[in-house]
């Protein structure tokens, strides 16, 4: 007898995306026997779309509307779920048809614990595939072995959440990425389906990607998570800043034709590591655009955060 599996989900001022989300539950393979969302207290028309989308596709659907964040969001909906098997996935993302049937399949297999599933871009535009680029992990970059299931698209054993602690109650980003390395810890069973796909939607403009950049930035400072990749953004512009302090100081004009060459060369290297991803036009523009707002969301982020951690 296959094991029953509960659907969860947060919102939070969704009704942009939230009829998307929901069709893309109700047009499952295999529906979800339990669908539970926590709403943090919408101030918009989230809750009336989803109770509405309930009623007319006779989706059964239960709404807990109470004030948190994404983790605490998630305990509330597993705690109060009636199942075993605990599919995750976050509102502003559509579910492939197949997701949850493919999602849950590994856990046949009764040494399964966790099961990580992929995400993709929502949509062919040369921007939204350009910031998918900065955001997700592209599909040739995907290390299975080491590869951490993200809330987008994840599943896991109510009893293996449970004894790695729950999602951290005390953030609401980067909290995933922490729920993911307490799972790792208590040496939890990973399996990765790569056809397991939900599509993100991203932002539509560049202060909502820099403000998405900015809070990934904070949250990973207050889970306590410092990726390597942050290193190299402070070494990166720690050097530039030593470059142009030495070539002002010494009036030296051909240190400063070097530091614009590597800058131009850092622009060009922004494109093309990525843009195979994008393969438009627009990527020659928006790649190195991303690559700067990403840096400079990165490095206010961290700082501010730190500093806030600090005091």
């Amino acid at each position: 007898m296959e094991d029953k599996v509960t659907f969860i989900s947060t919102v939070l001022n969704e009704e942009n995306t939230i009829l998307k989300f929901l069709d893309s539950i109700a047009t499952q393979t295999r529906q979800p026997d339990e669908i539970i969302i926590v709403d943090a207290k919408s101030k918009d028309k989230t809750v009336e779309l989803i109770k509405t989308f309930s009623r007319k596709n006779k989706l059964n659907i239960k709404i807990i509307i109470k004030k948190s964040n994404r983790s605490q969001g998630r305990n509330i909906a597993i705690k109060d779920s009636q199942n075993s098997i605990i599919c995750i996935s976050d509102a502003g993302c559509i579910l492939d048809s197949e997701w949850l049937e493919r999602i849950v399949a590994p856990f046949k297999n009764k040494k399964i614990d966790v099961v990580s599933g992929y995400y993709d871009v929502y949509g062919n535009s040369s921007f939204a595939k350009a910031l998918g680029a900065y955001v997700l992990v592209m599909p040739d970059r995907i290390n299975e072995k080491q590869f951490l299931p993200s809330s987008r698209s994840m599943a896991v054993r109510k009893k293996t959440w449970e004894k790695a602690g729950m999602f951290p109650n005390n953030l609401n980003y980067s909290e995933d990425y922490l729920f993911a390395k307490n799972l790792k810890k208590i040496e939890a069973n990973f399996v990765f389906v790569k056809d397991a796909i939900v599509f993100w939607i991203p932002g539509k403009n560049l202060q909502e990607a820099f403000l998405m950049f900015l809070r990934f930035a904070k949250g990973d400072i207050e889970a306590g998570i410092i990726r390597p990749k942050v290193i190299f953004i402070f070494a990166r512009y720690v050097g530039f800043m030593i470059l142009i302090f030495f070539a002002l100081l010494m009036h030296s004009i051909e240190l400063l034709y070097i530091i614009i060459f590597g800058f131009i060369a850092y622009l060009i290297w922004a494109v093309m590591k990525n843009i195979k991803y994008v393969k438009k036009i627009g990527g020659l523009f928006l790649l190195p655009t991303f690559q700067i707002l990403s840096d400079i969301a990165v490095i206010t982020g961290t700082l501010s955060a730190s500093i806030r951690k600090v005091k």
